[in-house]
């Protein structure tokens, strides 16, 4: 079974979630620590993941 992972909006199975999800966050802390201006805006952050981080693991 699967679930939707909202961070990169990809179906993950249920049984690695939880580890995907915690690394999801990890990046997106990494991304905060290197742009920290973006901590108020969200949804710069997650422009930023899916257009460059996800992009590159395609």
């Amino acid at each position: 079974m699967k679930q939707l992972c909202p961070i990169c909006n990809r179906d993950v199975d249920k049984e690695l979630f939880d580890y995907h999800f915690q690394t999801e966050e990890h990046l997106l802390n990494k991304i905060r620590e290197r742009y920290p201006a973006w901590v108020e805006s969200p949804q710069k952050v997650l422009w930023f993941y899916r257009r460059f981080v996800l992009e590159v693991s395609q």
